[in-house]
């Protein structure tokens, strides 16, 4: 029983990172998106 607990443990805080981790990726992706649609409204102006 003990060692399920430990297992199952790990694997959440480990599935958490590697979510986290994508999410930020996302966000980043997202992020360099809107910057290039900003730059260029600004260059056509």
């Amino acid at each position: 029983m003990i060692i399920y607990e430990l297992l199952k443990n790990f694997y959440f805080m480990h599935y958490r990172k590697i979510n986290t981790k994508n999410k930020m990726i996302r966000k980043n992706i997202e992020n360099q998106a809107f910057f290039n649609i900003l730059k260029n409204n600004i260059n056509e102006v």
